[in-house]
């Protein structure tokens, strides 16, 4: 599915299949991406941390972690937070994380 928003005076198109969107009590949610940044016009924003991705000192790895267990270690960042994204979309996609709180 795509949908058309206006950004800069500029009609643009984003394929709505690669973002996952969940609604839940009038509530639009979804694991951050700039080409859904247009929602967050909608009306009031909330920005939550889910996870981290931080860089571990000893075994030299990139961590991708989630209520204080590692999910995932990357040599690289990029790839820690790609599967990061994946992995959450994915959730979200099964109905593991409605309501979640990173706590």
């Amino acid at each position: 599915m795509k949908a058309m928003y206006q950004s800069n005076s500029k009609l643009k198109e984003v394929n709505l299949k690669e973002s996952v969107l969940t609604f839940e009590n009038g509530k639009i949610g979804f694991v951050y991406n700039e080409d859904m940044s247009f929602l967050m016009d909608l009306g009031k924003t909330v920005i939550k941390r889910l996870s981290n991705v931080n860089f571990n000192n000893k075994s030299h790895m990139w961590e991708v972690k989630f209520r204080g267990n590692v999910l995932a270690q990357h040599k690289t960042r990029s790839k820690a937070i790609n599967w990061e994204i994946n992995y959450f979309n994915n959730e979200i996609m099964k109905g593991r994380l409605k309501g979640v709180s990173s706590k």
